[in-house]
């Protein structure tokens, strides 16, 4: 069924899970075999939707319970509201919960990626491109022992911290799966998975529906915002498509305009948000926008497509700004048109530093901040995670400030901080007061993209009520925030607070779709086509070439799209879809039946996102 907070498990236990009494406003959807497995590799290739408040999902189950006692469920779940992060988790008998989230080094919203599991005697372990992210081998482990179903959703959870705030305006919301296959454990005697020990033993492409392997899902469950409906599971162009919709318009269609959700303005910025991705053409054209008071001098649709900056001259604090939208598109077939809005923008009330942070306590302690969940209208906060207030009589050695270190914000997945373009130094501020053994509590901090505290264990290096500073030094934030990410190894990750230090100022924003070592080529030539002047390129009418690089120590592949638009925003062709390595790739692309014109030519790869502009003569 996916995972539940843990802070829900004791009320949880005394309901019950399933229900058939459908009613709810908002309708999802759920694949599950009828087959149920026990052990083996478990495998998918899937692209879940991006939005607060939703998530999709991979996972086994098992589904013929009578207590809690016999829970067994393995989940790959993907949430929403994270452009780099996945959640791997177990939950054994009794309901106990053993997870962990980990950044990722793309955005798994914007395209295929295989991610697997493998279920054995003595280890789960999850997998994400071929590569290991995560495995669990503890006690608990061996309680994974029920036959378990192979089941994918997507729904609404109905706790805030864990998903983020539910929205209905960015409905509808799509789940595409491309595969899914099975090995069975076999080991010493395999032809796949971790040491050769799992064998393949089916794959199914998702072409049609297959009656004999699956069911579509009609029921719900407690904490859940939406009924499982078998209408929104959508077999369509060689994918298996899971729907989040409302209760009117269910199955694989949108009929509604991308919706403004919020927008925030800071020295010469608007930030827009939409509630889905959007076509470039429309969303980057000057005249569907108007501030008054203000001058749009660039616009920007980034990455994740459903953010737009607006480059205007200087925003005057003092002032109430509206942004008024008309004519925007989103990417949908029926390409839906935005027939007007207007929101008010947020101004930015930007930071001091050194800004120090009590993340363990919402009141300001001594010259501390006081702790705030993230949002769009504030300028720093957590994503998911809660606070622990422990004995104010526990004294804490190393350190005069007692208070601060007895408060811990545990489990949190992300810390984000609006900061100006800049280098800065950032001190983590730990106390172990919970366990006195080494490695009952393990997590790392990645800060931006890059691994800053490895495997921590508390414990082990200061022991028990103790202070512990870790201090990190020029970190280049160029996006305006800056993001600290918390793994959970081992139990779940704490942090007391934050010390932020200011080391420079004014470095270059990287321009949107700009990422280093990443670059998409003008088409040569350019003009072509007959009536050009231009020699023909062999192979084809024109040439289209572009990098990738590699992420430092990852082998990970991006899934490429390379797509010819024409001027009213229509796919033309998809000249790549495919999954590639970091190195350069030319396309020739033929212009037989394509009338004279001009033409966009975007490439999406991984968080890279870039368009140029050709013309083809006759």
């Amino acid at each position: 069924m996916g995972r539940i907070p843990i802070k829900y498990v004791s009320v949880l236990i005394l309901i019950a899970v399933f229900s058939s009494v459908l009613g709810k406003s908002y309708k999802g959807a759920e694949l599950r075999t009828k087959e149920s497995f026990t052990y083996g590799r478990f495998e998918v290739n899937y692209k879940p939707p991006a939005g607060e408040g939703i998530l999709g999902s991979f996972f086994t189950y098992h589904d013929n319970i009578s207590s809690v006692s016999e829970w067994n469920e393995i989940d790959i779940e993907i949430m929403g509201r994270y452009k780099d992060n996945v959640q791997f988790t177990t939950i054994t008998p009794g309901q106990a919960i053993h997870d962990g989230h980990f950044y990722v080094p793309f955005n798994p919203h914007l395209g295929f990626h295989t991610y697997a599991f493998e279920w054995t005697p003595e280890y789960v372990a999850w997998f994400a491109d071929g590569e290991e992210i995560y495995r669990q081998s503890g006690a608990h482990i061996a309680s994974l022992q029920l036959a378990q179903k192979i089941m994918m959703n997507v729904w609404i959870p109905e706790y805030e911290d864990w998903a983020g705030i539910w929205d209905s305006q960015i409905l509808p919301k799509f789940a595409y799966y491309d595969w899914v296959r099975y090995a069975s454990y076999t080991p010493g005697n395999g032809n796949c998975g971790t040491d050769n020990n799992f064998t393949m033993e089916w794959r199914d492409d998702f072409n049609t529906f297959d009656s004999t392997r699956w069911d579509k899902a009609s029921h719900t469950f407690q904490g859940n915002k939406v009924d499982f409906l078998p209408e929104n599971v959508v077999f369509k162009d060689g994918k298996m498509i899971l729907c989040l919709t409302d209760e009117t318009d269910t199955g694989f269609t949108d009929k509604i305009p991308p919706y403004l959700l919020w927008v925030r303005g800071f020295d010469h910025t608007i930030t827009l948000h939409f509630s889905e991705d959007l076509d470039s053409l429309s969303a980057e054209n000057n005249a569907n926008y108007f501030i008054s008071g203000l001058t749009i001098e660039e616009i920007h649709l980034l990455s994740d497509q459903q953010t737009v900056e607006l480059k205007v001259d200087t925003i005057d604090t003092t002032k109430t700004y509206s942004v008024v939208i008309l004519g925007i598109k989103d990417k949908s077939p029926n390409q839906n048109k935005q027939m007007g809005q207007v929101i008010p923008v947020t101004i930015a009330k930007p930071l001091s530093f050194p800004l120090i942070i009590n993340t363990g306590g919402g009141a300001i302690y001594d010259n501390y901040l006081a702790d705030q969940v993230w949002d769009p209208s504030v300028e720093y906060g957590h994503m998911d995670g809660h606070s622990k207030v422990w004995p104010a009589d526990n004294e804490i050695n190393g350190t005069e400030q007692d208070s601060l270190y007895a408060n811990e914000l545990q489990a949190a997945v992300k810390y984000k901080i609006r900061v100006p373009d800049g280098v800065y130094s950032v001190t983590f501020h730990f106390a172990e007061n919970e366990f006195a053994e080494a490695g009952q509590r393990v997590f790392e901090v990645f800060i931006e993209d890059s691994l800053v505290i490895n495997k921590l264990d508390l414990f082990s290096i200061a022991g028990l009520h103790t202070a512990y500073d870790v201090e990190v030094n020029n970190i280049p934030v160029h996006d305006g925030i800056m993001d600290i990410s918390l793994n959970n190894w081992v139990e779940h990750s704490l942090l007391n607070g934050l010390t932020i230090k200011q080391e420079s100022t004014g470095i270059q924003r990287k321009p949107s779709g700009k990422i280093e070592g990443f670059q998409l080529n003008q088409n040569y030539p350019n003009p072509f086509g007959s009536a050009s002047g231009n020699k023909l390129h062999k192979g084809g009418d024109t040439c289209i070439s572009y990098s990738l690089t590699a992420l430092q120590g990852s082998g990970l592949k991006y899934p490429v799209h390379l797509t010819l638009y024409n001027v009213l925003g229509q796919v033309v062709k998809e000249l790549v879809n495919k999954e590639q390595s970091a190195g350069t790739y030319r396309v020739s692309m033929d212009s037989k039946n394509l009338p004279a014109g001009i033409y966009f030519y975007h490439l999406q790869a991984g968080s890279f996102s870039a368009t140029r502009k050709m013309i083809l003569l006759r």
